[in-house]
């Protein structure tokens, strides 16, 4: 008798959660989601392109304005662009094997 108080129990319990109505958000909600985000990083990635285009003008301007004006201030510019990289490089990878020691 136990055992089928017990059943009952359960099987009411799954009755209950069966007739539980759980209002789901219409397609149209989704979409709308989906757009917006999509036209969110659409713009995000519109001003960092722009950003980055305007950069590279302004590097490039300043590499001819030495070149042509201050070629001696050129030469260091680019010899400290190539040096730095390496000394960065050299230093990240003395970190990294000091740390893998300790």
């Amino acid at each position: 008798m136990n055992n089928d108080s017990i059943e009952k129990k359960i099987s009411d319990a799954i009755k209950k959660i069966d007739d539980i109505k759980v209002k789901e958000p219409e397609l149209n909600w989704f979409v709308d989601l989906v757009s917006d985000e999509q036209l969110r990083i659409a713009k995000r990635q519109n001003k960092q392109l722009s950003i980055f285009c305007a950069l590279g003008v302004i590097i490039i301007a300043l590499s001819f304005s030495l070149y042509a004006f201050f070629f001696s201030a050129f030469v260091v510019v680019q010899s400290m662009s190539l040096i730095f990289p390496i000394v960065i490089f050299v230093m990240a990878r003395l970190v990294s094997k000091e740390a893998r020691i300790q």
